[in-house]
């Protein structure tokens, strides 16, 4: 029997000055906060912004869609006697002004991001947390230790931007009025407005421009790196030893600041997420606490952020992801609601892969795997909350899917003669290696991919199981038909006799023997595609060419066209995403391929395996797991510092398979 989680600590990450002893060491840390609807605030942990994305208020218009940044960035000055220091960091065209990391002695976060900064013999203490539900950041001071009291000075950097581009002074005209209590409010050539609030202090007015902010992440990227910055004015607050004043930032009025009151909130918010997470064990204890960040709730109901910085809702992610982020965490009735969500999305027997972060376009029907995630996730739910007439209901949306396949209702996707699927497209990639650079398909892929098919083997079985628990005996039986049919052909077609395990993709030119990870989920999905022996064959090759401590490599190193370095602009990035670099999501079929293949000895082993993608937690994005890795070594950490797939798979790879936990008791 599991018992609930009673006493709640939360996890620390502790670090002192030696990580940011200088301001390349010190960008090298990101921290992170959410709100649930798409909003968050980041930073690096020396603040020093060196992404686009960087901000204290990324607020989501249409959650979790259109998300803009208005508040960039609080620089602090604090004067202590006769010292005036300043706290921040900024990068320019030729220099870092100032250098307030100097300043820092000491960064935590648990559960939010806190730093202390001394000056002469002052202490100051600042903390960084979202309103549950709201587009409002609050920022918190309190002078933990001095003689007597001192001057903090807080100066606003403001624009109004999509996250995803940067302003320049002369293309955004700012107003502002003063309000109430020492707050103010500012007007962005007609909306949204962004209030700001103290919760003590007064506010004067500046409104400067600041120019030629540099991020050092965009432009190692390859990408537009440099902008201004709107100074609309500073709080000056008088702080005595032991007092504290919050600053609060919304799209909403601020009519009062319950600062204390919302950390309360919040922190209990959380507290509650540690309480119902049916796992005693610190790691697990630290990924479910990651997770949350990636749950949002839009008006439709809830559904999932792909990854931050910069990534939305992706479907196949999605569907991947909700074993980790929903079932292992006991969120389930949240799981249901983002297929039901899913389910409305559903055109002519697809989901959407892709929603653009603007609401006005129309979203992404363009995967030829996407589909069958959902399928997956549908029967893993089924697992946990055996629920049947959440299988009444969505069945006949099941259904649907299915028949597209089959009738090859779109063009790109039909099921052949043979029973396989095949999927081909000249200008889209249609799987989850899906880089496009211009008109270049860099993995294009077309024809009968494997872990499509096997996919669509394991969405017919999982039909055969579901009508059958519902009493239509003769549609089982078709569905088990046309399973054992895919079979025999995927045994026939897809084995490489040469290299002992699985072609890639069944191309029209050929048979495609690179060796791929793909072939992993002929091994992992629930129901077994392949004979024993052969399962073990591809599972070793698997672990002789492509595993690494963080994930799977994409390619094999041996190929010609391996790429182990991720870097550059995008046409080098996206030509290594999917040709050599590896990706942390993919450890989780692994580890549960090793435990069906070993049995029950093998859940120590996974534990120990997990251990270095646990170790990155402290690693670059604080508390998370990033979107992928160099495939060489020392495999540097790469793309999005918090990657959904990534946490999801980790979290459930360690309590199904590490600590043999399958569903709820």
């Amino acid at each position: 029997m599991i018992t609930l989680t009673k006493t709640v600590a939360f996890p620390d990450y502790c670090f002192g000055p030696s990580s940011w002893e200088d301001s390349v060491s010190g960008i090298g840390k990101e921290w992170l906060v959410t709100n649930g609807i798409g909003g968050y605030a980041s930073s690096t942990i020396i603040g020093m912004n060196t992404r686009s994305y960087h901000a204290l208020l990324a607020a989501s218009f249409h959650p979790p869609l259109d998300r803009q940044v208005l508040l960039a960035k609080i620089e602090e000055e604090i004067r202590v006697e006769e010292t005036l220091a300043q706290l921040s960091s900024n990068q320019y065209r030729d220099k870092i002004h100032p250098t307030g990391y100097q300043h820092l002695i000491s960064f935590s976060q648990a559960p939010f991001p806190t730093w202390l900064y001394q000056v002469r013999g002052a202490i100051l203490k600042k903390w960084v947390f979202m309103r549950h539900g709201k587009n409002t950041t609050v920022i918190g001071y309190e002078l933990v230790e001095a003689e007597k009291p001192v001057d903090l000075y807080l100066l606003l950097f403001t624009t109004k931007r999509n996250f995803h581009h940067l302003l320049r002074s002369d293309v955004r005209r700012f107003d502002q009025e003063k309000i109430a209590r020492g707050s103010a409010a500012f007007l962005h050539a007609g909306s949204p407005y962004l209030y700001a609030a103290s919760s003590r202090g007064e506010y004067y007015k500046n409104g400067e421009w600041y120019y030629n902010f540099q991020y050092f992440r965009e432009k190692e990227r390859g990408l537009d790196f440099e902008e201004d910055l709107f100074h609309p004015g500073t709080f000056a607050i008088s702080l005595a030893p032991g007092e504290k004043v919050f600053i609060a930032a919304s799209t909403d009025p601020i009519n009062e600041i319950s600062g204390e009151m919302w950390q309360e909130n919040e922190e209990e918010r959380l507290k509650n997420l540690l309480r119902y997470f049916p796992v005693d064990y610190p790691a697990a204890q630290k990924l479910a606490l990651s997770s949350d960040a990636f749950v949002v709730k839009t008006f439709a109901g809830t559904s999932v952020i792909a990854g931050y910085p910069w990534f939305n809702e992706w479907g196949r992610d999605t569907f991947i992801s909700i074993p980790g982020l929903f079932l292992v965490t006991n969120r389930i009735s949240e799981a249901v609601s983002v297929i039901r969500s899913s389910a409305r999305h559903l055109k002519n027997g697809l989901v959407p892969n892709n929603f653009s972060d603007s609401p006005n376009q129309i979203p992404a029907y363009e995967s030829a795997d996407a589909s069958l995630w959902l399928i997956y996730a549908v029967y893993k739910i089924w697992k946990y909350a055996k629920d049947k007439s959440f299988i009444l209901e969505i069945f006949p949306f099941l259904e649907t899917i299915i028949q597209t396949y089959q009738k090859g209702l779109y063009s790109f996707i039909k099921m052949g003669e043979d029973s396989l699927i095949y999927s081909s497209h000249s200008d889209i990639p249609l799987t989850w290696m899906d880089a496009k650079v211009g008109p270049w398909v860099v993995t294009p892929r077309n024809g009968a991919c494997v872990e499509v098919n096997a996919l669509w083997f394991n969405s017919l079985k999982i039909m055969e199981e579901f009508s059958r628990l519902l009493g239509m005996n003769e549609s089982s039986q078709g569905y088990a038909e046309i399973a054992l049919k895919v079979s025999l052909s995927f045994n026939q077609k897809f084995w490489n006799e040469k290299e002992r395990s699985l072609y890639d993709c069944i191309t029209p030119s050929g048979a495609d023997s690179a060796i791929r990870p793909n072939q992993i989920f002929a091994v992992s999905l629930p129901y077994s595609i392949l004979p024993r022996e052969k399962e073990k064959k591809v599972f070793q090759k698997i672990k002789e060419r492509l595993y690494t401590p963080f994930g799977l490599r994409s390619l094999d190193p041996v190929h010609k066209d391996y790429k182990g370095v991720y870097h550059g602009d995008r046409w080098l990035r996206d030509g290594a995403y999917h040709q050599g670099t590896a990706w942390p999501w993919l450890l989780g079929p692994f580890m549960t391929a090793l435990v069906k293949l070993e049995g029950e000895t093998a859940r120590p082993k996974v534990q120990e395996l997990l251990s270095p993608i646990l170790s990155h937690l402290s690693d670059t994005g604080i508390g998370q797991i990033s979107e992928i890795f160099w495939g060489d070594f020392p495999h540097h950490p790469a793309g999005c510092v918090a990657q959904a797939w990534s946490v999801a798979e980790t979290l459930r790879a360690f309590v199904e398979e590490g600590l043999g936990i399958y569903g709820l008791q």
